[in-house]
């Protein structure tokens, strides 16, 4: 629709840096879905753990 067709090839690569994978699902008339896992660190969870 007038794009570039760079979005999810651009999504796919940050994913990728961060050690993730997209998985990517779509259904005509329904609706796609995008999902994606980002690694926290031990230490960003201990962090917030202290500040709650």
């Amino acid at each position: 629709m007038g794009g570039a067709g760079l979005g999810l090839a651009l999504c796919n690569e940050i994913a990728r840096l961060h050690g993730s994978v997209l998985t990517i699902e779509s259904e005509e008339n329904v609706g796609t879905t995008v999902q994606f896992d980002v690694a926290v660190s031990t230490a960003e969870k201990e962090d917030e753990s202290i500040e709650n």
